[in-house]
C-alpha cells in the first residue's frame, strides 16, 4: 500500500499564512497538522 496519498485543499492566502505561522510555533507544517487531524479523527471514530 502506498505510504502517501494526495489531498488538495484550497483556502484564502490569509488563512494559509496564519496557519503556517501558528503551526510553526509547534515546529510542524500545515501538511503535518492536517495529517495529525486525520489520524486523530480516525482514532476517535474507531474508539
Amino acid at each position: 500500500m502506498p505510504r502517501n496519498a494526495g489531498i488538495h485543499v484550497r483556502t484564502d492566502p490569509q488563512t494559509k499564512t496564519g496557519a503556517e505561522q501558528f503551526f510553526s510555533i509547534f515546529g510542524i507544517t500545515i501538511s503535518e497538522a492536517i495529517n495529525i487531524f486525520l489520524c486523530l479523527s480516525r482514532t476517535i471514530r474507531a474508539g
